[in-house]
């Protein structure tokens, strides 16, 4: 595996995926997804792949949720994307009215 530095210092994996100069980079913040945002405007998408209402979610304080979004680069220009995010969300177990954590 080969580590991509970006303008921030923070590493970011990159996976070679074959010949050539084909690379899967996973970005996991806001700013990294940031800097995408070109390629995925010129993207055909739905409603909830939009990346403002992503970056939206993911900077509002109440939702802890982090993008992780897999970008396939070919001769280092994005070509292909994956949307995703984590959520962290407390799960309430309960048998009818009675919570048991």
């Amino acid at each position: 595996m080969e580590l991509i530095e970006n303008q921030a210092s923070a590493k970011t994996p990159a996976h070679a995926v074959g010949p050539g100069s084909s690379l899967v980079r996973v970005l996991r913040t806001v700013e990294e997804v940031e800097e995408l945002h070109a390629f995925w405007k010129s993207t055909h998408g739905t409603r909830d792949s939009d990346i403002e209402i992503l970056l939206a979610c993911c900077r509002e304080e109440t939702e802890r949720r982090i993008p992780h979004v897999f970008v396939l680069y070919r001769n280092g220009e994005p070509v292909a994307m994956i949307i995703g995010s984590i959520k962290q969300k407390r799960l309430l177990f309960g048998v009818g009215y009675l919570r048991l954590f």
